[in-house]
């Protein structure tokens, strides 16, 4: 009797112990058969147009948070054999938003009149990475948390070791609910090349010049501020209609890392610009839909050159000549990569910039091509040289180069640099 008791139990045990194996077995297999899965669908999404290697990852976004809030974050990158390093760095609130900006603009309607509401801006979960007075030299680079929940990481790190890795959601890029803490990590070495004279990219601007006296311009401006208005269409909002605003902050990130942070600390130029975020707004249905570019510039800054380039438009922030609006174009346009007023000596900023931000675009695709934009409205051009100053893997084409390839880099040529202090120094 006791001997058949001890059979049942051994056989129970060793089914138990069976079951039990395939579950720890199942759950060590399950993250990576969620990866493959991932993977799989990332390559087959328009993200492999631009990017060429990639690594899937999983993310606490929760715990990421935190560190950002307490000053210190760990996180991975891909070095350009798209290997996984962990870096730690030290972190800070971007503070990108204006003192007293907490209601964003919904618009409908047409895009010389129409209907508005004023809606809560939700916090902005944006940080800069790295030591300020070093950036450029050492680590940094900056990240948003897209969504309340804390589960989208978004941005880029640029490293004097591995150069400059992008993290994107991995939900945001297939639109997707089901990957809640899966982020693509890729290296803009694994990226491919764009060619930004393919599409119509810059516009000189004809204002008449200001008069004033050459001893004006005797000392160099070496710290201006100005302020921003955000724009974007319908297509850009119904992307991921819950993340429109922070998404809008994040892409205009690396123009606020480069213009403060990375250029000055890394040339030892005498410019520095602060930009601060005075309005964001948005089309949540009708707006700018024409397909032509030439006709989207005039639909959206009628009146240049003649003056601040948007009484016709429905723009409820105004942008003043030393203000920039910032266009976020969400669908195709013919033969449009980007397009901005170049500012100059005469007349200072050049305000206006459109910019293709389209959810079937990578991350380091969109902000490449934002700080190329805005680049020209605060003077540059498009030059090719390599940044003197710099060092390693840091060093590469300018951000002005008209074509944009795996090793640009986010510095301005010397004489961009030298371009730049004179526009600064007119609305200084």
């Amino acid at each position: 009797m006791y001997s058949i008791k001890l059979s049942y139990l051994l056989l129970f045990l060793t089914i138990f112990l069976m079951v039990s194996c395939e579950e720890v077995q199942d759950a060590i297999e399950e993250p990576e058969d969620q990866a493959s899965e991932i993977e799989q669908q990332i390559g087959e999404s328009y993200l492999s147009a631009d990017v060429l290697e990639f690594t899937i990852v999983e993310l606490e976004g929760d715990r990421i948070f935190d560190e950002l809030n307490n000053g210190e974050v760990t996180i991975p990158i891909t070095n350009p054999s798209n290997e996984l390093v962990d870096v730690t760095i030290p972190s800070q609130p971007a503070e990108l938003l204006a003192e007293g900006v907490n209601r964003g603009i919904q618009r409908s309607g047409e895009s010389d009149n129409g209907q508005m509401e004023e809606v809560p801006l939700p916090s902005e979960q944006s940080f800069i990475l790295g030591s300020p007075e070093q950036a450029g030299i050492s680590a940094t680079g900056g990240l948003t948390i897209l969504d309340d929940s804390q589960s989208m990481v978004q941005g880029m790190v640029f490293h004097p070791d591995f150069g400059t890795s992008f993290m994107e959601p991995v939900n945001l890029v297939l639109q997707s609910d089901e990957y809640t803490g899966w982020h693509v990590i890729y290296n803009a070495e694994n990226t491919t090349e764009l060619n930004i004279d393919e599409g119509l990219s810059s516009l000189e601007k004809e204002r008449s010049p200001k008069n004033r006296d050459e001893s004006d311009l005797t000392e160099r401006a070496t710290f201006t501020s100005t302020e921003v208005v955000l724009d974007g269409d319908v297509e850009f909002y119904e992307w991921d209609e819950s993340t429109v605003w922070r998404r809008q902050r994040n892409n205009f990130l690396a123009s606020r890392l480069l213009y403060q942070l990375i250029e000055p600390n890394s040339s030892g130029g005498d410019w520095q610009l602060d930009t601060k975020i005075k309005g964001q707004e948005v089309w949540v249905s009708g707006g700018p839909s024409t397909t032509n570019p030439g006709d989207l510039r005039n639909e959206i800054s009628p009146t240049q050159p003649e003056g601040s380039g948007n009484e016709d438009y429905f723009l409820i922030n105004p942008v003043d000549d030393d203000d920039l609006h910032v266009f976020f174009v969400g669908y195709a346009v013919d033969r449009f990569i980007g397009m901005a007023w170049i500012g100059n000596d005469d007349i200072g900023l050049g305000t206006h910039s459109w910019n293709e931000a389209a959810g079937l675009h990578s991350l380091s695709f969109k902000m490449r091509i934002v700080a190329h934009e805005v680049g020209h409205n605060i003077g540059g051009v498009h030059g090719n040289a390599i940044k003197s100053g710099c060092s390693g893997s840091m060093c590469g084409r300018s951000v002005m180069n008209h074509v944009i390839t795996p090793s640009t880099e986010y510095f301005f040529s010397d004489n961009n640099d030298d371009r730049i202090e004179t526009v600064l120094d007119v609305i200084d």
